[in-house]
């Protein structure tokens, strides 16, 4: 009875030492795996920071961009406005000038007309 219970016993702990075994194995298993996380999640945290500093790069230039863009439209509005301006100027002084030069015509048929009567006259 004593080596039956003796051999039970080896059984329970060669079983023992062997789910410990198992246990051990898939602990350190599981650590790697940890550690590989950690890795992959610095590496994203890493390259995380490298596209923020990236965004707020193209951030920046595009901000610039608007700003030239913007100020050159304003500028350009103004000197669209100026033209403008000057066009109506030029327009007024143009009819300015047509009413003068047909009066200056009718004038000057007048004047011929007095001066063929004239003629005529002698």
């Amino acid at each position: 009875a004593r080596s039956s219970q003796h051999t039970a016993l080896l059984k329970r702990l060669a079983h023992a030492e062997q789910v410990l075994a198992n246990a051990s194995d898939a602990l350190q298993e599981h650590g790697r795996a940890l550690e590989a996380c950690k890795v992959a999640q610095a590496k994203f945290a890493k390259d995380l920071q490298a596209q923020d500093t990236k965004h707020a790069a193209a951030t920046s230039r595009f901000n610039y961009v608007e700003q030239i863009i913007g100020d050159s439209a304003e500028k350009h509005s103004q000197e669209v406005a100026s033209c403008h301006a000057k066009l109506e100027l030029l327009h007024s002084h143009a009819c300015e000038d047509r009413a003068s030069a047909e009066a200056q015509r009718a004038a000057l048929e007048n004047l011929r007309k007095s001066h063929a009567s004239l003629s005529n006259e002698k």
